[in-house]
């Protein structure tokens, strides 16, 4: 894949949270407290999970849907509160849940109104200020991690891995 594996939006809300609480206390594409992927998990000062968030697109997620519910439950044994965000979902019948959220725009790199508003959104869900945040910062960082890797990128990182694989 031509892709780092992390949405644009899902860099946004790491660097986020990496502003607001700082790099030890925030955690990305983490496997280590459920057994399986949590996008961004946010630590406690004793480093225990606190929440997290999962952003996705709803044309990608659709079919994991019921995935999305287990860890929400797998979340709430370990006292964890998951938010889950689904953006680009068509249909305009499903109403937030505590846990979910459900918006019908995208949120690309050209979308700063809504981007913005959403990150409002989530401090006021976990009590959190981010009033001093750099968004500049945080938009450049996340484009730059997100972004498409060209055929060199990734001629590259496969060389760096293993350099016997001939990339044609």
């Amino acid at each position: 894949c031509a892709h780092t594996q992390t949405s644009f939006i899902e860099q946004v809300i790491y660097e986020m949270c990496v502003q607001v609480f700082g790099t030890d206390k925030v955690l990305s594409r983490d496997r280590s407290i459920l057994g399986f992927e949590l996008d961004i998990v946010v630590l406690s000062d004793n480093k225990e999970p606190i929440f997290a968030i999962e952003p996705g697109s709803w044309t990608l997620h659709k079919n994991y849907a019921d995935k999305d519910l287990f860890k929400i439950e797998a979340c709430k044994k370990k006292n964890i509160d998951l938010l889950i965000i689904y953006d680009q979902k068509k249909e305009t019948t499903s109403n937030d849940t505590d846990n979910i959220w459900w918006y019908t725009n995208s949120f690309n790199r050209a979308n700063d109104v809504n981007i913005k508003a959403l990150l409002e959104r989530i401090a006021v869900r976990f009590g959190f200020d981010i009033s001093k945040i750099d968004y500049k910062l945080i938009k450049k960082t996340a484009n730059d991690h997100s972004r498409r890797m060209s055929t060199s990128d990734i001629t590259e990182k496969v060389k760096s891995i293993n350099p016997m694989i001939e990339v044609m």
